[in-house]
């Protein structure tokens, strides 16, 4: 009796660690990754830290790139493994990105974190350089006034911008990529393209053969975008009208990234007029954020398909000739910048 009782005892020690055992792997399972060491950050990096790490990282692991670190043709094994750890990078600098977002997990992730995901850009203030940005930026966007923080220093800076030099962006890698691994970044046969929506908007970059300057351009996109949907969700609450992007949204991401090259377009709603339905309806890719929304409220009030076309081939002459107007625009500013690379975005 006393050798059953012991043998059952064991039983029932060996079942116990087995569950405990059991419990420990669902923790681990359970358990969130951690996106700051994939990064290589602390828990307290602030915005531009996360952002400055994003580029450095996926700078450093692009697949692209993978051919360049080893100085030989990758194996498929090491092309999948370089394609995981990029996408592992995009995850994580997506997620720490959004501030909202960013709290939630570092609930989940438990522990002590830092104040890093208090917005800091809202204090940022211009650089000259980016102010005399701004100004060649005003030229194309059409705004009236552009505030200066010290109008002489700026005047100086665009003065410099203006005389000829060289700039310091090489053509450093070409899309090469047979698949897009990032949701907002595209290989084209002809570079990087970036590109992401939110609300009605679509916001994209014209290419650029720059893998480092196309990160850039994410980054500081990403930025805006969540800015700009943080807005949308307390109009909404409010009650207000839901604008998708507001001008002094687009000024702070120029001052930001000042060498950006943007497109607008806005998707139009929909509906059925006349017993036909008028579906996809999306108005064309423009330079100007202005012309984009001025040629959506446009598209919204017509009640018919061939109405439609009307409206939108009354812009092709139009948009053709602001697109023209910002190429040479862009590659004058290219050939003349002078601008440190990358900028602190």
């Amino acid at each position: 009796a006393q050798a059953g009782k012991s043998l059952g005892s064991s039983r029932m020690g060996k079942r116990g660690l087995c569950l405990a055992l059991e419990e420990s792997r669902k923790k681990q399972k359970s358990k969130p990754k951690d996106h700051y060491a994939i990064l290589k950050i602390s828990r307290s990096a602030n915005g531009q830290q996360i952002r400055q790490a994003y580029r450095q990282r996926a700078l450093e692991t692009h697949p692209d790139r993978l051919v360049l670190r080893l100085g030989r043709r990758p194996s498929a094994k090491e092309e999948a493994e370089a394609v995981a750890l990029y996408q592992q990078i995009v995850e994580a600098f997506e997620l720490l990105a959004d501030s909202d977002a960013r709290r939630i997990y570092d609930a989940e992730l438990g522990g002590s974190h830092g104040s890093g995901w208090e917005e800091e850009r809202g204090d940022q203030k211009a650089g000259h350089e980016a102010e005399a940005q701004l100004l060649l930026h005003g030229y194309l966007y059409h705004w009236q006034e552009i505030s200066l923080t010290q109008p002489s220093q700026t005047l100086i800076a665009l003065r410099n911008l203006l005389s000829p030099g060289k700039g310091d962006v090489q053509e450093d890698s070409r899309g090469t990529t047979k698949e897009n691994l990032d949701p907002c970044m595209f290989a084209r046969p002809h570079g990087y393209e970036v590109q992401m929506g939110w609300s009605t908007l679509t916001v994209a970059t014209t290419a650029t053969t720059s893998l480092a300057q196309a990160l850039s351009w994410r980054a500081c996109l990403t930025a805006m975008r969540h800015d700009a949907q943080r807005r949308l969700q307390r109009t909404a609450k409010a009650g207000a009208k839901a604008v998708p992007l507001l001008d002094s949204e687009l000024r702070a991401l120029l001052v930001m990234q000042p060498d950006i090259r943007l497109m607008f377009r806005y998707q139009v709603p929909s509906k059925i007029e006349d017993g036909e339905r008028i579906r996809c309806r999306l108005t064309l890719f423009t330079p100007r954020l202005e012309l984009a929304t001025q040629m959506r409220d446009e598209m919204s009030a017509v009640t018919s398909k061939r109405q439609l076309e009307e409206v939108v081939a009354s812009y092709k002459n139009t948009v053709a000739w602001e697109k023209k107007k910002a190429k040479q625009y862009f590659d004058k500013s290219s050939k003349r910048s002078t601008r440190r690379w990358p900028p602190a975005c």
